[in-house]
């Protein structure tokens, strides 16, 4: 279970259901919502902050599929405790955005082998 404080724009349960999102999923369980939560839905804010929503894998990809960065070498997952340990999830997202409705990191489009992620109505603005 993964837990989001999203509500504000996603008001009604039929909005969530079905969607295909991206979720850091090597994390320590944290306590969140009253439960357990092992990862951390990625969504992108738009610049002014009106707006934010899910940054959704291309509708091809399978679920589970590892997102990686388009022309990089990926290195082998991090362990939970690597990731809070070196604040390996603080470093990468200072360098998440979004950039022409495409989601990025250093500028290299966040790809699966179907193409790009992508934010629906967000053409720039951060990602976390």
């Amino acid at each position: 279970r993964v837990d989001g404080a999203i509500r504000a724009y996603y008001a009604e349960p039929s909005d969530l259901e079905g969607r295909s999102v991206l979720v850091v999923c090597n994390l320590k369980p944290a306590k969140l919502g009253g439960f357990p939560s092992n990862g951390m839905v990625l969504c992108g804010t738009s610049a002014d902050g009106s707006v934010v929503e899910f940054v959704e894998p291309p509708a091809e990809s399978p679920p589970g599929e590892r997102v990686r960065v388009d022309g990089a070498t990926m290195p082998d997952p991090a362990s939970p405790n690597q990731v809070k340990k070196k604040k390996l999830l603080e470093t990468a997202t200072a360098d998440l955005r979004a950039a022409d409705g495409v989601a990025t990191y250093q500028g290299a489009p966040l790809v699966t082998d179907a193409g790009p992620c992508r934010l629906p109505t967000i053409g720039s603005g951060t990602i976390s």
